[in-house]
């Protein structure tokens, strides 16, 4: 006989049914505040742009393939680059340009990297353009002050994916030495995109099983040197996200690669992104580090 509470719902991913499963990625569902973030982050982005000296450079026809830059001082600074988040569907450099000031008064360059977003291209046109854009950075930091051969990546959420997914990259492949990358940090990321593609966020990304095992950065450590990497999701993130980050890094490691993880205990998903543009933040403090050390 059924049981009196009627049959049990279908398992879809690690004992999560359809709705678990969606509840763990609907970060804004689960923050319905997130508006107000938004805000903050592009009204702070508006105040720095008001202040800072600020240059825009493009790796492609389309409006979205740009950079935006804010030089440091002295020339030959070392360049961070950021990917932004939004779910590989949502948000702009634009909205995180408040970032560069933590960065640039340490003289570190701060670039932003804009890229199209799903569905208007498709997921694997997506990565392609974040590494196209990676390789015309390498090609022409130095047009912007910056030193080609110090270049380091961060993102936070979907900026996280590609960055651990650039950190894993090819580069001699491309025609580009192996050292392209010199460090990254992937903040909130997500690293296995099984569970994504099984979510409702698929609706948009149009994810099938074999494209996500492609472009899953779990699914493509590389075996040789690969660059230092700084990972850390806030306390209060979904459990999923948690199990991301650690399951990436046992795999990072035992490929035998450098990796740092920082703890940001009481930050959520949408702003532990604004501690890492806090120079007193363990956050920022550690991607500094990480920047400062290389070369010295």
């Amino acid at each position: 006989m059924p049981s009196p509470e009627g049959p049990s719902p279908e398992t879809v991913w690690r004992g999560y049914d359809q709705a678990g499963l969606d509840r763990q990625y609907n970060l804004r569902a689960r923050h319905p505040e997130h508006p107000e973030f938004f805000a903050a982050y592009a009204g702070d982005s508006a105040d720095v742009r008001a202040r800072l000296a600020r240059v825009e450079g493009s790796y492609g026809a389309h409006p979205r393939q740009r950079v935006i830059f804010y030089p440091a001082e002295p020339a030959g600074a070392p360049m961070l680059a950021f990917i932004h988040g939004g779910y590989w569907q949502a948000l702009s450099p634009e909205d995180f340009e408040f970032l560069a000031p933590a960065f640039v008064a340490r003289g570190i360059t701060f670039a932003a990297i804009g890229y199209e977003l799903c569905p208007t291209v498709s997921f694997a046109t997506l990565v392609e353009q974040v590494r196209s854009a990676v390789l015309w950075l390498y090609d022409h930091a130095g047009e912007y002050g910056a030193d080609p051969e110090r270049l380091f990546l961060s993102g936070h959420s979907a900026g996280a994916h590609l960055t651990a997914l650039m950190a894993s990259t090819d580069w001699p492949a491309l025609g580009h030495p192996a050292g392209v990358i010199k460090g990254a940090a992937a903040i909130s990321g997500l690293y296995d995109l099984e569970p994504v593609r099984l979510s409702f966020l698929n609706g948009l990304l149009g994810l099938d099983a074999a494209t996500a095992g492609r472009l899953s950065p779990l699914s493509v450590i590389p075996p040789t040197p690969a660059p230092p990497l700084v990972l850390s999701v806030g306390g209060d993130e979904p459990e999923e996200f948690h199990r991301q980050q650690h399951a990436f890094a046992e795999a990072w490691q035992a490929a035998g690669h450098a990796l740092r993880v920082v703890e940001m205990p009481g930050y959520h998903h949408f702003d532990v992104v604004q501690a890492f543009g806090r120079g007193e933040s363990p956050l920022c403090a550690a991607v500094c580090d990480l920047i400062l050390a290389y070369g010295r």
